[in-house]
């Protein structure tokens, strides 16, 4: 967290009020972001699970697959296998069955 504190250009106890200034925290958002990132690189990739857990930040395969079967309420395979995603299928045509079959991320319209 200190970390990223810095990278903003705060320190990481102004982070941690401004995160609940926001009704947040630093482990829910970062939570989000790793469930967010399993989802589309399981529907759109063809990396295996400890390769999935070693992007996210996870030091141990059984630690992804526990937050992941937590956030949906199933295994990263099942979830593979539901979203249409095949190993063993070329990743450009896989992209593209993907493209049409799972809802990507709702565009979130500003008013200017």
């Amino acid at each position: 967290m200190a970390r990223v504190a810095k990278s903003l250009g705060m320190s990481a106890r102004t982070m941690q009020r401004r995160l609940g200034e926001l009704g947040t925290t630093y482990q829910e958002v970062l939570d989000d972001v790793r469930r967010r990132s399993a989802r589309r690189l399981l529907a759109s990739t063809d990396l295996g699970m400890g390769e999935i857990a070693f992007l996210l930040g996870f030091e141990e395969v059984n630690s992804f697959m526990r937050a992941f079967h937590g956030w949906e309420g199933t295994t990263p395979a099942k979830w593979r296998a539901k979203a249409g995603v095949r190993r063993d299928q070329p990743q450009k045509k896989r992209r593209s069955l993907e493209a049409r079959r799972a809802p990507g991320p709702k565009a979130v319209r500003r008013s200017h």
